[in-house]
């Protein structure tokens, strides 16, 4: 008997639904202790017509604008959420912003990637003491392994990542799987086929991924320039780069270098500081932060 294949894509949109009524009483509770009498929704309306981003309705329900809330600064009230959520429960917050986006522009969900935002979905709700919703999408994520019997069983898979025997100068020693540490901020990079670039603004021959570069090379390439919101990026402690959903190099972020161009495309944008991890146990697995359409820059939590 055929078995039908699960929807990832409608199981994380009502994962989503569940997340975002569980987070409307936890909002409306901490701006009301930080700001009483403030409709946190009038807070971000101010703010999009101040950066003359258009909007439209402004709904409590909405679970753009509930993330939003949580992890952007709202005016002179700054970050509200930063003392009554822990930094790595924002970083929840943040990943779940890329992974709604992601959804509502109906863009496909594998199991992995079903289960890995279910998981943070869950974990954010815990959080915010939303123990009944929790609940609901811890339910919603075992319809998905039930579905498939060898879904169970993905966590405890480890595919080796490729060897890669030019261990350079600046490149640190290998990080063993052992060495995972979830709760970790990073910032993820898409990465394109390699594409030369003849008249680089910063001098770069080429940029992008090619398997037959050696680690170091790309690392010099694809460092930088990045138009990243330099506070979030800040706080990261990885970067993740792929190419075609697949991690292809992992570095540890030290700081970030701004960009000496100060017009044009290229103002405002920053190189990471730091070293590759040679043979990162990432490498050679699915990218694991959601992409939001067209933008190459997301950010997460391991």
């Amino acid at each position: 008997m055929l078995r039908t294949e699960p929807d990832h894509h409608d199981a994380v949109g009502r994962a989503l639904t569940v997340l975002a009524d569980g987070l409307v009483p936890y909002v409306d509770r901490v701006v009301a202790e930080r700001l009483p009498g403030a409709d946190w929704t009038s807070l971000l309306r101010a703010r999009d017509s101040q950066s003359g981003r258009r909007g439209g309705s402004y709904s409590k329900c909405d679970l753009s604008l509930l993330l939003r809330a949580m992890t952007e600064r709202l005016g002179s009230a700054g970050l509200l959420f930063e003392r009554d959520l822990t930094r790595q429960a924002r970083g929840y917050a943040s990943e779940l912003r890329e992974i709604r986006n992601q959804w509502a522009h109906n863009e496909p969900f594998g199991q992995r990637t079903a289960l890995r935002a279910m998981d943070s979905a869950e974990l954010l709700l815990d959080a915010c003491g939303a123990e009944k919703e929790a609940g609901q999408v811890a339910e919603i994520r075992s319809g998905l392994t039930e579905s498939d019997p060898l879904a169970q069983f993905a966590g405890s898979l480890s595919p080796l990542p490729a060897v890669r025997p030019e261990l350079q100068s600046g490149v640190v020693a290998s990080r063993s799987l052992d060495d995972r540490d979830r709760g970790t901020d990073v910032v993820h990079i898409t990465l394109g086929r390699l594409k030369m670039q003849p008249n680089d603004a910063f001098g770069r021959p080429w940029i992008g991924f090619d398997r037959r570069k050696s680690l170091d090379d790309l690392w010099t390439q694809n460092r930088g320039y990045w138009k990243l919101d330099h506070e979030r990026a800040g706080e990261c402690e990885l970067a993740i780069f792929s190419h075609q959903g697949e991690v292809v190099m992992v570095a540890e972020i030290s700081g970030l270098e701004p960009s000496a161009v100060k017009l044009g495309k290229y103002a405002g944008r920053f190189a990471f500081e730091g070293r590759p991890v040679a043979d990162h146990w990432l490498i050679g697995r699915p990218q694991p932060v959601a992409r939001s359409t067209g933008n190459p820059v997301a950010y997460g939590v391991l």
